[in-house]
């Protein structure tokens, strides 16, 4: 009998526990789907079914209290879940501290949560080393009315891992008033230079108004959102080689920074800088290409400009890669860790709440983000189109159905089609970091762009070598 033979029989006679055969199953190599297949067999999976009530642990990052909400929202009208209860809590001030402590809970095997709140960054992590379970069987049914973008998000190599939070796609934020007085219009915007010839007629016209921000140290997301409008861009290849110097997709995304920076038609100052909220404010940045979060912040930033600002699609920007495709890192999702205790109930309740149109509707009614259905597309702008009694003035005002016009939602929604989520491997978050240095260096001037390309790839390889293999 082999050493694998004998440590399933081992378990299935009951002599060992289920937390030790994972552990031991793992170290001598038995996949994940051959654990979950004994461990189901016997009764002893997470996956498995379970009577009377159970409560789900939840980990994520921010708030916690509308999901006890929605929960209850949803359970009230479902009988599937109405035994399955929710408990929730804050792993941390983001995703990357939420990321870290469920490395931790795995290496240990202690705590690991039902479900978890992660970034899309981090899903090839935990999906290539077969922690996190799959749900093709979820999506088998409803994938015909999802968004494109949706399911791309939740998807690593063909399998679908994840149930989606919120979709991050690219958005063109604009001043329509100054773009229709210079005679810009967005829909005849196709390439670099259409954009650049579009900005300094702006600044031409406004001579205090820039068609966009862009400081020299550019946001971290700026090389997510174009990077990811190439399908086969990534940064290594699963051999461990990587591609920085050799994908044209770096070297296009750095020069498209550089040449909207040198170009003088944006304003030189960063996102997040102590001007930029005030720059705004006072009309001197006319535009912005950016995430759709961003329909968030400009409300705050500029409430006086309610109604002059419109949405679109980002250009395609020729001859880059249609960057109306891409993400800012696509958004963040809900995963189910196998070695999870109720992994299968976790699974139950989210896909109920998040993943029929009826359920994530409500949920979207009571404070949530857009359902991802293509169905549900007139039931939201009903619902957007509804004030909420007792609200105050200036917080309708706020919202971006009002600060925008009721059309921005259907903007959005179009937006999700063109999701594409970089090719993110286990080191992303690393890779990235590297990257968004040498990108600085060479958008201030500092180092010409070979120079910027091959220092990336050599120290993502001194420090952290083939991605796949840590």
């Amino acid at each position: 009998m082999s050493d694998r033979q004998h440590l399933v029989h081992t378990f299935t006679q009951g002599a060992i526990s289920r937390r030790t055969f994972v552990s031991r199953a793992l170290a001598l190599g038995l996949s994940m789907s051959a654990v979950e297949t004994v461990l189901a067999a016997c009764g002893g999976s997470g996956n498995a079914g379970s009577s009377g009530p159970t409560t789900v642990n939840f980990t994520t990052w921010g708030g916690t209290g509308q999901y006890a909400h929605w929960r209850d929202l949803i359970a009230a009208n479902d009988p599937a879940i109405k035994d399955i209860h929710l408990h929730v809590t804050v792993g941390g001030q983001g995703d990357t501290d939420v990321a870290a402590k469920l490395r931790l809970a795995l290496s240990s095997g202690k705590n690991i949560p039902d479900v978890i709140q992660l970034n899309r960054t981090g899903l090839a992590e935990f999906a290539s080393s077969g922690q996190i379970a799959t749900l093709d069987d979820v999506y088998a049914s409803i994938k015909n009315d999802i968004y494109p973008g949706a399911l791309d998000l939740v998807s690593y190599q063909g399998k679908s891992y994840a149930i989606p939070y919120e979709v991050k796609s690219k958005i063109f934020f604009y001043r329509a008033d100054l773009f229709d007085q210079a005679n810009i219009k967005v829909e005849n915007i196709h390439s670099i230079d259409d954009f650049i010839n579009a900005g300094k007629e702006l600044h031409g016209k406004f001579p205090k108004a820039y068609i966009l921000n862009l400081g020299p140290q550019p946001a971290g997301y700026w090389l997510g959102e174009l990077l990811s409008a190439y399908p086969d861009a990534l940064m290594a290849d699963t051999s461990g080689n990587y591609q920085v110097t050799k994908h044209p997709a770096f070297a296009d995304s750095f020069q498209f920074l550089k040449q909207l920076y040198d170009s003088k038609i944006a304003l030189p100052i960063d996102d997040w800088s102590n001007d930029w909220q005030q720059s705004f404010n006072t009309q001197t940045i006319a535009g912005s290409l950016i995430g759709n979060w961003m329909k968030f912040f400009l409300p705050g930033f500029a409430p006086q400009q309610k109604g002059l600002w419109k949405l679109a699609p980002w250009p395609q920007f020729s001859p880059l890669k249609d960057q109306r495709y891409g993400a800012e890192g696509g958004g963040s999702i809900y995963v189910f860790p196998v070695r999870a205790p109720h992994s299968q109930q976790a699974i139950t309740l989210f896909s109920h709440m998040f993943l029929t149109v009826k359920s994530s509707t409500t949920i979207f009614q009571s404070g949530g983000t857009p359902p991802v259905f293509n169905s549900a597309k007139s039931q939201v702008e009903s619902i957007l189109s509804q004030r909420p009694a007792g609200i105050a003035d200036k917080d309708w005002n706020a919202t971006p159905q009002v600060f925008f016009g009721n059309s921005y939602i259907e903007t959005e929604f179009q937006t999700y089609n063109y999701v594409k989520p970089f090719n993110y491997d286990p080191q992303a978050a690393k890779e990235f970091g590297i990257l968004n240095l040498w990108l600085q260096k060479y958008v201030s001037g500092k180092v010409p762009l070979t120079q910027a390309l091959a220092g990336a790839e050599n120290d993502m390889k001194t420090q952290i070598g083939n991605p796949y293999s840590q």
